[in-house]
């Protein structure tokens, strides 16, 4: 959609729920437009009248989770939105693999690496690589594993490979 079509969305969103105050999946596609928008605070607003009505609501805790992880970095406020998730629906994918990502980015490495097992163990199929982890076990520390797929090679390997480099007193490279 362009900008004047987001308008206009965003306004009949805005009026279905000026006539029914609560109306779900208004609040939400108001959130998620708002969110894609850039206009997180706007979507959280939102997203927190949602919750009034609706406090169960997964995917508009996810979103608020998302937002206030990844745009806010508010990683406590980002836990108590997956945590809440988890403990009416336990076995939510999608929610524990996102408190396993807030224990990444909070440095409880050992807390993230067992909630991504865990995590994996609710859906073993999701778990794209796990054929080659056999062979990646011969030339990176096992602890690093799980975040390889975890992050797709990413900073952490990065970070993760220099910190046993540091251990065994070799030198890293930036």
């Amino acid at each position: 959609m362009d900008a004047e079509e987001n308008e206009a969305a965003e306004r009949w969103m805005r009026k279905a729920i000026a006539l029914q105050p609560g109306f779900r999946s208004a609040l939400f596609n108001l959130a998620l437009l708002l969110a894609q928008g850039k206009r997180e605070r706007d979507a959280l607003s939102v997203l927190d009248e949602l919750l009034r009505h609706h406090p169960e609501h997964s995917k508009g805790l996810i979103l608020k989770g998302d937002i206030l992880m990844n745009q806010l970095k508010d990683t406590q406020g980002a836990r108590e939105a997956f945590e809440r998730i988890l403990r009416s629906d336990p076995g939510n994918v999608q929610a524990k693999h996102n408190l396993c990502v807030v224990y990444f980015e909070e440095r409880q490495l050992a807390r993230a690496e067992q909630c991504l097992q865990e995590t994996l163990a609710m859906a073993p199929h999701e778990d794209p690589t796990s054929k080659q982890r056999s062979a990646l076990t011969l030339i990176i520390p096992p602890d690093c594993l799980a975040w390889i797929w975890f992050l797709a090679l990413g900073k952490l390997l990065r970070d993760c490979c220099k910190m046993h480099l540091r251990m065994m007193d070799l030198p890293t490279s930036h």
